[in-house]
């Protein structure tokens, strides 16, 4: 009978090691197991300050059916997945220098950084002011 309660102690106490152990291991996130930036979710939260003006947005200069003259180069920066955070930033700051449009520029191969956790996307594009109605 004493055997068995030896035993029984043992079991009990290789218990207890087993399950914390394993509650440590299920507690110990690592950078991969992470959600996306806060930005992302502040940026979708709280839209940037509306432009009065009306600016639009052209995928390419031949969308552009009338005169125009450049009044400035910009670029945003946005995580993958979320183009529409860079299309607004662009938006804004053209409204910014009062341009009634922004051709996007075609994107640029680039290289990404050895160890790069979370590559990103930059767009750019052209602020544009129309000079014939």
């Amino acid at each position: 009978m004493d055997i068995l309660k030896r035993c029984g102690s043992v079991c009990l106490a290789a218990v207890a090691v087993l399950a914390l152990g394993c509650s440590s291991l299920l507690s110990s996130a690592t950078l991969s197991d992470s959600g996306p930036p806060a930005g992302i979710y502040v940026a979708e939260a709280k839209p940037a300050k509306l432009c009065d003006l009306p600016v639009e947005l052209l995928r390419s200069s031949d969308e552009a059916n009338r005169p125009f003259v450049e009044v400035a180069s910009l670029s945003a920066t946005c995580y993958p997945g979320t183009p529409e955070l860079c299309e607004r930033a662009l938006l804004q700051h053209a409204c910014e220098h009062q341009a009634d449009a922004v051709i996007l520029v075609p994107a640029q191969p680039g290289a990404t950084p050895a160890g790069a956790a979370r590559p990103q996307i930059s767009m750019s594009g052209r602020a544009v002011r129309w000079t014939e109605p």
